[in-house]
């Protein structure tokens, strides 16, 4: 395979001995989370860009030498999602990529779950509950849902954040990556229901809500106990009032895009004492997967 742009390479995975070098695949558009940029000199006096890249898969380090790249191709920021295409190889448990392409992504539509939500922000033993959610994720047809998801997870620190914060502070899953345990735990049981098995707009935003349903959890579970018990967010906020804030932006875009639904997911997170009530089946299956739970 021709060697499109030597100079610009991507590594993932860990060091190891003895050196071997495995034959290249050739990967197109692949998403991956930027995790973090460096501007710095090579040896030779030419400035080069390193950034750190994180998907499902794993981590990644591309190099890119400037002169190979215009301005615009380099502006890329912590937190980006990119597309890659390069050829991949494996050299000492690491996996080498040679960049061909990188582009920013800005499309919600295309953005998976895969590079919103990368393994290296989550502990290595949630990694397969991380897969559940992804698995579901990507099941869901409807691409205004899709997109919904994607512009709430598109922002790195609500997605750091749903991959480590407790599901509770003192009662079910409190513990790092609890949420993101209950979250798998949710949509495994979704399965029982025979009105969700079958792909269709219900189970569509069954998933979304289920994913959705604690994300105020992420702004308002953080911080040390000292803090979130006397001056944090949490302290004075429901996590359910904290992800209407959270979710306004991304329900109005649906909103254009099919009012319904928009209105639908935006009804679970109004308080149960609000009137009128509106208490409809979706709701009751949510609250009892998550009550199901929250006790096992």
């Amino acid at each position: 395979m021709k060697d499109r742009n030597p100079d610009t390479t991507v590594s993932i995975g860990t060091q190891g001995q003895p050196p071997l070098l495995s034959e290249p695949l050739w990967l197109e558009d692949r998403q991956f989370r930027v995790l973090g940029r460096i501007d710095r000199l090579n040896r030779e006096g030419q400035g080069c860009t390193r950034l750190e890249l994180g998907c499902l898969a794993g981590t990644a380090t591309a190099v890119l030498r400037h002169s190979n790249f215009l301005p615009h191709q380099r502006a890329i920021q912590h937190g980006d999602i990119v597309r890659v295409s390069g050829e991949l190889r494996t050299l000492n448990d690491r996996r080498l990529l040679k960049v061909d392409s990188l582009h920013r992504c800005d499309l919600l539509e295309s953005l998976r779950p895969t590079a919103l939500l990368p393994a290296d922000w989550v502990l290595p033993h949630l990694i397969p509950n991380l897969r559940r959610v992804t698995r579901y994720w990507n099941s869901i047809y409807h691409p205004a849902v899709q997109a919904l998801l994607s512009a709430v997870f598109r922002d790195a620190s609500t997605a750091m954040g749903f991959l480590n914060v407790p599901g509770s502070m003192r009662h079910h899953h409190a513990y790092q990556g609890g949420l993101l345990v209950h979250t798998a735990e949710m949509l495994e049981g979704l399965c029982k229901y025979a009105a969700y098995r079958d792909a269709g707009i219900r189970r569509d935003i069954a998933i979304a809500l289920i994913i959705l349903h604690d994300i105020g959890k992420t702004v308002t579970l953080v911080g040390s106990e000292k803090e979130r018990y006397a001056s944090c967010r949490g302290a004075i906020q429901p996590h359910d009032m904290a992800a209407l804030e959270m979710l306004a932006v991304p329900l109005a875009r649906l909103e254009t895009k099919d009012a319904s639904i928009a209105n639908l997911i935006r009804g679970y997170f109004r308080p149960r004492y609000w009137h009128p009530k509106n208490d409809t089946a979706l709701y009751q299956l949510v609250s009892s997967l998550d009550r199901e739970t929250t006790i096992m």
